[in-house]
Protein backbone atom coordinates (compact mmCIF):
# COMPACT_ATOMS: atom_id res chain seq x y z
CA UNK A 1 0.00 0.00 0.00
CA UNK A 2 1.67 3.16 -0.86
CA UNK A 3 -0.22 6.82 -1.15
CA UNK A 4 -0.70 9.43 -3.84
CA UNK A 5 -2.99 12.09 -4.34
CA UNK A 6 -4.74 12.31 -7.67
CA UNK A 7 -8.08 13.82 -8.83
CA UNK A 8 -10.37 10.65 -8.11
CA UNK A 9 -11.76 9.85 -11.93
CA UNK A 10 -13.09 6.42 -12.21
CA UNK A 11 -15.74 6.52 -9.70
CA UNK A 12 -16.80 9.59 -11.38
CA UNK A 13 -20.65 10.64 -10.18
CA UNK A 14 -20.12 9.32 -6.43
CA UNK A 15 -20.16 12.59 -4.85
CA UNK A 16 -17.80 14.85 -3.68
CA UNK A 17 -14.35 14.43 -2.08
CA UNK A 18 -14.62 13.47 1.89
CA UNK A 19 -14.57 17.13 4.23
CA UNK A 20 -11.09 15.38 5.37
CA UNK A 21 -9.85 14.17 2.02
CA UNK A 22 -9.86 9.98 3.54
CA UNK A 23 -10.01 8.35 -0.12
CA UNK A 24 -8.53 5.66 -1.90
CA UNK A 25 -8.38 4.42 -4.99
CA UNK A 26 -9.04 0.31 -4.85
CA UNK A 27 -7.29 -2.25 -6.76
CA UNK A 28 -8.75 -4.58 -8.93
CA UNK A 29 -9.89 -7.02 -6.57
CA UNK A 30 -12.05 -4.71 -4.16
CA UNK A 31 -12.79 -2.38 -7.08
CA UNK A 32 -14.81 -5.01 -9.05
CA UNK A 33 -15.72 -3.22 -11.85
CA UNK A 34 -17.11 0.03 -10.20
CA UNK A 35 -18.95 -1.81 -7.91
CA UNK A 36 -16.80 -0.34 -4.77
CA UNK A 37 -16.97 3.27 -5.67
CA UNK A 38 -18.62 5.54 -2.70
CA UNK A 39 -18.26 2.47 -0.39
CA UNK A 40 -16.22 2.98 2.53
CA UNK A 41 -13.36 1.16 3.78
CA UNK A 42 -12.11 1.20 7.76
CA UNK A 43 -8.25 0.82 7.13
CA UNK A 44 -5.74 0.20 10.61
CA UNK A 45 -1.38 -0.08 9.85
CA UNK A 46 0.23 -3.11 10.74
CA UNK A 47 3.38 -2.82 9.97
CA UNK A 48 6.90 -0.75 10.37
CA UNK A 49 5.95 3.07 9.75
CA UNK A 50 2.69 3.23 11.41
CA UNK A 51 1.96 6.23 13.48
CA UNK A 52 -0.69 4.76 15.96
CA UNK A 53 -2.90 2.15 16.13
CA UNK A 54 -6.29 4.48 14.69
CA UNK A 55 -8.75 3.29 12.22
CA UNK A 56 -9.66 5.69 9.34
CA UNK A 57 -12.27 5.74 7.42
CA UNK A 58 -11.56 6.02 3.38
CA UNK A 59 -14.15 6.54 0.41
CA UNK A 60 -13.64 4.60 -2.63
CA UNK A 61 -13.36 7.12 -5.34
CA UNK A 62 -10.73 6.15 -8.30
CA UNK A 63 -9.46 2.63 -9.34
CA UNK A 64 -5.67 1.74 -9.31
CA UNK A 65 -4.78 -1.10 -11.45
CA UNK A 66 -1.36 -1.28 -10.53
CA UNK A 67 -1.82 -1.23 -6.67
CA UNK A 68 0.36 -3.95 -5.19
CA UNK A 69 -2.04 -4.49 -2.60
CA UNK A 70 -5.64 -3.10 -1.41
CA UNK A 71 -5.49 0.37 -1.89
CA UNK A 72 -3.85 3.89 -3.23
CA UNK A 73 -4.88 6.12 -0.30
CA UNK A 74 -4.77 9.95 -0.40
CA UNK A 75 -1.63 11.73 1.27
CA UNK A 76 -3.76 13.01 4.28
CA UNK A 77 -5.73 9.32 4.75
CA UNK A 78 -2.10 7.85 4.69
CA UNK A 79 -0.80 10.59 6.78
CA UNK A 80 -2.99 9.56 9.75
CA UNK A 81 -2.06 6.10 10.25
CA UNK A 82 1.58 5.85 9.31
CA UNK A 83 4.80 8.07 8.58
CA UNK A 84 4.54 9.40 4.73
CA UNK A 85 8.41 8.38 4.59
CA UNK A 86 7.04 4.95 5.03
CA UNK A 87 5.90 4.57 1.45
CA UNK A 88 4.65 0.97 1.37
CA UNK A 89 2.87 -0.10 4.81
CA UNK A 90 0.67 -3.33 5.89
CA UNK A 91 -2.68 -2.72 6.63
CA UNK A 92 -6.26 -4.71 7.79
CA UNK A 93 -9.29 -3.39 6.48
CA UNK A 94 -12.83 -3.97 6.54
CA UNK A 95 -16.13 -2.43 4.95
Amino acid sequence: MFFSDPPASACYGYGSLPSDYSFAAAAPSIYSNGAACGRYYCVKCTSNGCRNSNVIRVKILDLCPGCPGAFDLSQQAFARIANPDAGVINIDYYQ
